[in-house]
């Protein structure tokens, strides 16, 4: 439990000081507002491997599932911060991962279990996961470009004080990890397809079919990015209707199922 409550503390105490820097333009320094959420990641690892049983298939529900997608967000997050020196998508990163932890902490551990895990199930839902951090990172960074663009339209010239790069490499950035994350998405369709039963049967053909859409949101963009050089507004509405039905395909009927229900 400790490692659970100092986890959500860390992360909501550099949500908010990265808020207070970005919106206030608070004097902080940055190696200091990270490093709480740098120890709840260490401390929701932690508790991961402390609360649940990991060596047992049977563990693996849509709680444990939820906190492993949410901590490799923030792995992703962080990681992205650090290389390329843009902190914007870290505060709802954080957040996000505090819920889910603290979800972690109060829901019972016994839940239904959500599969078993071949080494078939696992290529898939390995690929599954990096495609939805990968492309949680890029929405994020859409919603990014949209704020700075329209921060630079009103002239707010203190914008370009913050710890971003500017337009064109976020933008640049954006479609990098586009392309990175619908190549997973693209791998983990095939995989199920291949070694999954009934992946557009009974029970699965929900999480096929909005997946599929989903890819079919993604790699539009891409298209029209590289064709008509698609950008602004568009980027925005197409990533988040994406990483939507992404979110809706893998964990709405189970959070139905699980929470709703039981």
């Amino acid at each position: 439990m400790a490692f659970a409550v100092i986890g959500v503390l860390g992360y909501l105490i550099s949500a908010a000081a990265l808020l207070l820097l970005f919106f206030k333009h608070y004097n902080y320094q940055l190696k200091i507002i990270i490093t709480p959420g740098l120890l709840a990641v260490v401390m929701h690892t932690l508790f991961i491997h402390q609360h649940f049983d990991l060596a047992s298939p049977d563990s693996y529900n849509l709680v444990l599932v939820v906190n492993i997608v949410s901590l490799v967000v923030s792995f992703a997050s962080i990681g992205f911060a650090q290389k390329f020196n843009n902190f914007f998508v870290l505060p709802v990163c954080f957040v996000f991962t505090a819920v889910m932890l603290l979800i972690g902490l109060v829901a019972p551990v016994d839940l239904p279990t959500v599969a078993s895990w071949s080494s078939q199930t696992l290529s898939h839902i390995g690929f599954a996961i990096g495609a939805y951090a990968i492309l949680t990172v890029a929405t994020l960074l859409a919603f990014q470009y949209r704020f700075v663009s329209y921060r630079l339209k009103m002239h707010d010239l203190s914008i370009l004080r913050l710890p971003i790069p500017a337009l064109n490499e976020i933008e640049r950035q954006i479609f990098q990890l586009l392309i990175t994350g619908t190549l997973c998405l693209t791998i983990s369709i095939i995989t199920g397809a291949l070694f999954l039963d009934n992946f557009f049967g009974s029970g699965q053909s929900h999480k096929a079919i909005l997946s599929i859409i989903a890819w079919g949101c993604f790699s539009c963009l891409l298209l029209g990015h590289a064709i008509w050089g698609w950008r602004g507004t568009i980027t925005l509405v197409l990533t988040l209707s994406g990483s939507t039905l992404l979110t809706l395909g893998y964990f709405g009927s189970r959070f139905v199922r699980d929470f709703i229900m039981s």
